[in-house]
């Protein structure tokens, strides 16, 4: 397995968001949805379905399920620069009671 370039910062957020370097890995490896960052960087995460077939693969739930909540902010080299939190089930935008239209309006 090839060393991960991960920086000091990406570190220490990883270790306050219970992130293991087994996560990253598989975040780094596997991650199939890809945006753009400030200076270059791009922000890589793990889709649903690409988890789905990871645990087809054996990969332990426990990893793909804590991968799924993470988010890689990764710059040149594939250097890993910070850690995010991303909830891996966005809810659902409700709309507000003053936005919805009233159909008996008088």
């Amino acid at each position: 397995m090839t060393r991960i370039l991960i920086s000091d910062h990406a570190e220490t957020r990883a270790a306050q968001r219970g992130a293991s370097e087994e996560c990253i890995a598989l975040v780094l490896a596997h991650g199939d949805i890809e945006y753009p960052a400030a200076c270059g960087r791009r922000i890589v995460r793990l889709s649903h379905q690409k988890a789905g077939e990871l645990l087809t693969d054996d990969v332990p739930f426990r990893v793909v399920d804590h991968a799924r909540s993470i988010a890689l902010v990764v710059g040149a080299a594939d250097q890993v620069i910070t850690v995010l939190r991303c909830d891996p089930t966005a809810p659902r935008r409700k709309l507000d009671s003053r936005c919805r239209r009233r159909s008996n309006r008088r």
